[in-house]
């Protein structure tokens, strides 16, 4: 009881943008939910420290302001409106949430990055020997020999693809950089989901993934699919279904919901049958995944590399947070640049992790003080503020608040 009259306490000292000095926090549960309500009614009281030290915040600085300097995104989109239609290509990715091209991969680089995942496949042991480590945990956990493989030639080179790199550049209008790669012998066998919930960031749209077929895909081989038009979608995370996290089993139940949810709303599933060296570029919010192979004896050689924006201002995984606990899991982007060596390591010698647990109070826009509403759709853009009834707007000529 003393929890809850000090939280009305709170919420009534506080001015906040959603919970104003006049609304109780039963007003704000009402209209938002408890733990959001929770976490506005704090938001605006409990300083940030943020997630990084004093020197790792400086290298994060110093490699943002480099990318800046160097004049990288203007680079990256004269280079793609000199070798693509990108009016065109921009106007179907907005519509679609996809675009499906061809990118300049060097031959170089596509028979390492093929020869790479075919001994993935075969189980050659010299593609579970890492020859950088920089902390992967790889042949230790055999499990993440498909990740982040910065130690192999043909994954850097289409991680750091100019082609690819300037089509996502054009299609954002911001810089992007790699975060993840991974590499599939065989089908990812990943039930519907988006993105979002598993590389989520500020703003909203600041992730992309760009997926490469290796060789040609057959149709039974567990092919790529995807929902045209799903990234128009709320941007959903664990919270807004109820649910907790990938750590307590309720994974599986987000990916049975947002492809419920995306059935009943009409969207149609298609699948991507590429010939070898065609990508399919989608939006962080785009539903897509790999079903089981029909023929469990095709491979399906490609990989996927996931990207985030230099101008994010942060970037987070909803599936391993509990934003009811205030415990947030952030993305340590520090970690990310150390690991596709952008940043070298700390004084000591040592990386950081990719992950950092963190609070709803590390960065201004919390994650824990948004809705699915606000991230992803615009509402009322009207400019003009309506009566409370629902029928008409305020200080108009036909009044009728």
């Amino acid at each position: 009881m003393s929890i809850i009259i000090g939280l009305l306490l709170l919420c009534s000292l506080v001015v906040s943008v959603h919970c104003t000095c006049e609304e109780r926090l039963q007003h704000c549960e009402a209209k938002y939910g408890t733990y959001k309500a929770h976490a506005i009614a704090n938001h605006t009281t409990v300083s940030r420290p943020g997630i990084y030290t004093p020197e790792q915040q400086a290298m994060l600085t110093d490699l943002r302001m480099h990318v800046k300097d160097s004049n990288e995104l203007q680079k990256l989109l004269d280079y793609a409106k000199s070798n693509y239609d990108i009016p065109t290509m921009k106007a179907f990715f907005e519509l679609n949430g996809y675009l499906i091209f061809k990118p300049k991969i060097p031959e170089k680089v596509m028979k390492d990055v093929t020869d790479f995942t075919a001994a993935l496949g075969k189980n050659a042991p010299e593609a579970f020997e890492p020859k950088a480590t920089r902390g992967h945990s790889c042949p230790a956990k055999r499990s993440t020999c498909i990740h982040d493989r910065y130690d192999q030639p043909g994954v850097v080179g289409i991680a750091n693809d100019w082609s690819i790199r300037a089509v996502i550049a054009a299609l954002y209008e911001r810089t992007p950089y790699s975060y993840q790669s991974l590499n599939y012998p065989y089908s990812s066998q990943a039930f519907t989901h988006s993105d979002y919930v598993h590389f989520g960031s500020y703003p909203a749209d600041g992730m992309t993934a760009a997926w490469v077929a290796l060789e040609d895909i057959h149709a039974d081989a567990g092919p790529l699919f995807y929902y045209p038009r799903s990234h128009k979608m709320p941007y959903i995370n664990m919270q807004d279904f109820m649910l907790k996290t990938v750590q307590d089993g309720d994974y599986p139940k987000y990916q049975d919901r947002i492809q419920l949810i995306a059935e009943n709303l009409g969207f149609k599933r298609e699948t991507f049958l590429p010939k070898k060296g065609e990508a399919l570029i989608w939006h962080g919010n785009l539903l897509h995944g790999g079903p089981p192979p029909n023929n469990k004896s095709l491979t399906r050689h490609s990989i996927v590399v996931h990207f985030h924006f230099y101008e994010n201002e942060y970037n987070w995984q909803a599936v391993g947070s509990r934003l009811d606990q205030n415990k947030v899991l952030y993305i340590n982007e520090v970690g990310v640049h150390q690991v596709w060596g952008r940043l070298p390591a700390l004084k000591d010698g040592s990386y950081l992790n990719k992950a950092k647990p963190g609070t709803c109070f590390d960065f201004k826009n919390s994650p824990c003080t948004q809705s699915a509403f606000e991230l992803g759709i615009k509402m009322n853009t009207e400019g003009k503020e309506r009566c409370p009834s629902g029928h008409g707007y305020k200080n108009s000529p036909s009044d009728i608040c």
